[in-house]
């Protein structure tokens, strides 16, 4: 009998409640995070894994947005060109 996986406990719990949901927003409506999530499942990692995974890189691209002072832009996340040929 397989376990499901889980959400790891290291790091900030209240950071993880906090990314989840945008997460999850995130895979609907950015289409970058999409193919990224995408490309996670095609390569056979659970779903929660994959959006784990999502909500750190959108941790990663809030750290990157503060300090420039910039706007979101989603292909600097996961370019279409390196989403595809990754999945290939």
């Amino acid at each position: 009998m397989e376990k499901r996986p889980r959400i790891s406990r290291g790091g900030s719990r209240h950071l993880r409640r906090v990314l989840y949901m945008p997460a999850l927003v995130a895979l609907r409506h950015e289409p970058h995070l999409r193919a990224f999530y995408q490309r996670l499942l095609s390569r056979g990692k659970a779903r929660l894994q994959a959006i784990v995974a999502v909500m750190r890189k959108l941790l990663h691209a809030l750290f990157a947005m503060f300090p420039f002072n910039q706007s979101f832009d989603g292909s600097k996340l996961c370019p279409t060109g390196l989403a595809t040929s990754l999945a290939a």
